[in-house]
């Protein structure tokens, strides 16, 4: 889609629409009879019957025949005729199951780590999926934490060439219909949270995170990722996904001006890291961070429209996300 298209489509959309496209739902959210066991919350962030015709992209569907039928009445149904975001988490390969990411890793073979993600696209874009959330370029020193299989270990050097080399491997095929997004994770410090307990606080010096934690994911934006996600854990006594500081770095020092999304839920758990009174205030806090998308929770669908009514957002802000949206 040209530029002069998305502007003409921003400008013909209402906010409800715009608002829309800033979440990202599960597959079972929009399907009748599909498949919603997974883990996560329901219930106050369920979606209406207008909001499903109209939100962004869709993630944990199980193959092309699904994400086929899905597109076909999204786009029967969306107002604006824009198709949904495909996304998913391949890790370490589609159908052809590679080595994990630590071990990849231990090889030192960048290369090989390249043709491995080659051949995870192929597989994962013949099955409908757009975008993956992968690499995980958080880097880890403490053994006790538990995804550290899904990342490249504790050097910061290597982290980096390995997870730009994930991103090549994602995003540049000689044919480009193998090509997906990458969507690197988690910004920021995930790998460093305290006692390795998933989830927790990350407290560091500027220059611990400056020298180690931060080169993997400068270099995923250096390689070109469409998409980065941000991280559960507070960094320094303020979470990821409101963090104003993390915002300052990746958009304005590093430049990146791709789709940024949430982790799942981690909008509306702003309420519970202290930091937000109520979702209204949590998606307001995220929005300003500039998190784009907001995963399965519907804080922005819920409290968007009075939010931008009563000024404590401006239109310019919701524009600005939903350009980059569109754009991808």
């Amino acid at each position: 889609m040209k530029e002069k298209q998305i502007m003409q489509l921003l400008r013909s959309m209402t906010l409800e629409q715009k608002l829309g496209q800033m979440s990202l739902c599960e597959y079972g959210d929009l399907m009748k009879g599909g498949d919603n066991a997974y883990t996560g919350p329901k219930g106050e962030f369920a979606l209406t019957a207008e909001q499903k015709k109209i939100v962004g992209g869709v993630l944990n569907f199980k193959d092309a025949s699904e994400m086929i039928a899905l597109q076909k009445k999204h786009m029967e149904e969306d107002p604006n005729k824009i198709p949904l975001l495909f996304m998913m988490d391949v890790i370490h390969g589609y159908k052809t199951a590679f080595p994990i990411p630590l071990a990849l890793a231990c090889s030192f073979d960048t290369d090989l780590a390249e043709r491995c993600a080659r051949a995870a696209a192929v597989e994962s874009a013949a099955s409908g999926v757009q975008i993956t959330y992968s690499p995980m370029a958080d880097m880890m020193r403490d053994a006790r934490w538990g995804r550290v299989m899904e990342g490249f270990g504790e050097d910061p050097l290597l982290s980096a060439e390995m997870s730009s080399a994930f991103v090549r491997g994602y995003q540049r095929n000689p044919d480009r219909k193998y090509e997906i997004g990458s969507c690197a994770k988690h910004f920021a410090c995930y790998g460093a949270a305290e006692a390795g307990r998933d989830y927790n606080c990350v407290d560091l010096s500027d220059y611990t995170m400056d020298n180690y934690y931060m080169s993997g994911y400068k270099a995923c934006v250096d390689a070109g990722a469409v998409m980065m996600m941000t991280a559960f854990n507070s960094l320094n006594g303020v979470p990821c996904t409101a963090n104003l500081r993390l915002r300052d770095r990746l958009r304005g020092e590093w430049g990146f001006d791709g789709v940024v999304v949430s982790d799942y839920n981690s909008v509306a758990e702003l309420v519970n890291h202290g930091v937000a009174r109520d979702l209204r205030e949590a998606a307001k806090l995220a929005i300003d961070a500039e998190c784009d998308m907001e995963m399965v929770s519907t804080t922005y669908l819920q409290e968007g429209v009075g939010l931008v009514e009563s000024g404590e957002l401006t239109m310019e802000q919701i524009d600005r996300s939903v350009y980059r949206i569109l754009s991808l």
